[in-house]
């Protein structure tokens, strides 16, 4: 994925610098690091709105939810009212 990012121009230049002692490029460089730093923090636990958009992602079902029963394994329930047969 293409993306943009405004850096100030002193981080900029020492990432280029950086790169280049690794003879690498600015991109593998980011990269790198980026992973690096995500591996470092270690998974985040989701926000709530976070959490709903995942339930609702991986919902199978329309009109159902993921939910973890009394052992923590994931449970389909049905919701009252499908979407398309709500007024």
């Amino acid at each position: 994925m293409r993306t943009t990012i405004d850096l100030p121009n002193d981080l900029y230049r020492r990432v280029k610098l950086r790169a280049a002692m690794r003879g690498g490029s600015i991109r593998e460089f980011v990269i790198d690091c980026l992973q690096r730093g995500l591996e470092e923090d270690g998974p985040q636990p989701l926000t709530d709105a976070a959490t709903q958009l995942e339930r609702r992602a991986a919902s199978p079902v329309p009109g159902s939810t993921i939910q973890p029963d009394e052992d923590g394994w994931p449970v389909i329930a049905r919701s009252e009212q499908p979407d398309s047969e709500k007024a």
